[in-house]
């Protein structure tokens, strides 16, 4: 009966709702991508995917810096420094090396050929229920 009471206190109640937000779209441009396929392996000599210490270096005036990783592993870089979602719309898969100098990370996106354009989505939101 006191866990049932207890249960009962904690329950969250929660509602969702699709809205329009203004979101970034990442798209190859028009002249191609100029992305290095990567040249990385993980230890049993399988090729190694962005995932876990393949994270990005670079950023804040210093380009994009990084080998293996995923155009996925991209979108969530460039969302770090931005004050919108970024969805990726390049068809893209597999891992690539990624090496540009200098400029903003959209810049070092533009320089291996990808687009940083504005759009509107339709997103999911998630918010709790006030009594």
């Amino acid at each position: 009966m006191l866990r049932s009471l207890e249960a009962g206190r904690r329950t969250l109640a929660v509602h969702r709702e699709s809205k329009e937000m203004s979101a970034y779209t990442l798209v190859v441009a028009k002249t191609g991508h100029k992305l290095h396929p990567a040249n990385v392996k993980d230890r049993d000599g399988n090729p190694a995917r962005g995932a876990g210490c393949q994270g990005f270096g670079g950023g804040g005036g210093q380009g994009i810096h990084r080998r293996g990783v995923a155009v996925a592993d991209l979108t969530g870089f460039l969302e770090n420094g931005s004050d919108r979602l970024v969805v990726d719309r390049t068809g893209l898969r597999g891992s690539f090396d990624m090496n540009t100098e200098g400029g903003t990370p959209p810049r070092g996106a533009a320089r291996c050929g990808l687009t940083v354009a504005g759009a509107r989505r339709l997103a999911e939101t998630v918010g709790p229920i006030a009594d």
